[in-house]
């Protein structure tokens, strides 16, 4: 007998950012999920907000970031890199800036998980 199980979660995008279009992307995806402190939404909301313009050269790699409406506090952010070198030293530039991560953000994470995926050749999102 086998089983079979289904998991729906309901999101919505963060206020300030519109989802990026289709298109190439480059083929490696990081999607990231962090469950937050209660209270923890709006300072990761306010601090995000203030953070993008500042390291664009990174957050334009930044598809979609969204907050759940449905059980726990948490969100979720997918991101889009050609190659797993130009998505590390990107990280590691803007880390050592202090451009990234936003400021007071960190600090309303309770966990954090992250995949990195690569996209197959018929993906729209290659």
């Amino acid at each position: 007998m086998n089983n079979i199980s289904m998991e729906m979660e309901t999101f919505e995008a963060f206020p300030f950012l519109e989802p990026a279009g289709l298109g190439e992307r480059g083929g490696l995806y990081e999607i990231r999920t962090y469950r937050l402190k209660a209270g923890g939404l709006n300072p990761t909301l306010e601090a995000w907000q203030a953070a993008l313009k500042p390291a664009e050269a990174y957050t334009r790699h930044l598809i979609t970031s969204m907050y759940a409406l449905d059980g726990i506090l948490r969100i979720c952010h997918i991101w889009a890199f050609d190659s797993f070198e130009q998505r590390n030293l990107l990280r590691r530039q803007h880390y050592a800036t202090g451009l990234w991560p936003p400021q007071g953000a960190p600090e309303q994470i309770i966990h954090a998980q992250s995949w990195l995926c690569l996209s197959e050749p018929f993906s729209p999102l290659c």
